[in-house]
């Protein structure tokens, strides 16, 4: 914790929960900008408002640290925000895919993509055609 402390870091020494609910309540009532490093633990520990500034208080910025005995087991919060978009094997390293086969169906949906786009903005100006002509009927 000396180290943080010396980067300019204010540290608290064996957090728990309620100390965690109250420097964030803090925060929250003061408006403060912060960026607080939380060991796993006290990330994982299921606090509503833990949750609720990581999806509201844009001026508080939350990151994970691994405990220094554990680091084996870290498994940060932005894993399983990947591992629900992405699926659970781009994290486990275990894709059948090769990277040139995904980089070319990444293509082919940005074609297609394009495609749709260019067809729906036919259709938009075929509309507008129509509604013009039947107005100067």
């Amino acid at each position: 914790m000396e180290g943080f402390a010396l980067l300019g870091f204010e540290t608290f020494a064996d957090p728990d929960i309620e100390d965690l609910q109250n420097l964030l309540n803090d925060l929250m009532i003061q408006e403060e900008k912060a960026f607080i490093l939380l060991e796993s633990y006290l990330s994982a520990s299921g606090l509503k408002l833990l949750q609720e500034v990581r999806d509201t208080a844009t001026d508080i910025i939350i990151a994970e640290i691994p405990a220094i005995n554990h680091y084996e087991d870290y498994h940060p919060y932005v894993e399983q925000l990947i591992a629900q978009s992405l699926g659970q094997q781009v994290l486990d390293n275990k894709s059948d895919i090769p990277i040139a086969e995904m980089e070319a169906q990444l293509e082919e949906i940005n074609t297609a993509e394009k495609q749709l786009n260019n067809h729906l903005e036919n259709e938009t100006t075929i509309t507008n055609d129509a509604t013009t002509w039947n107005n100067e009927q």
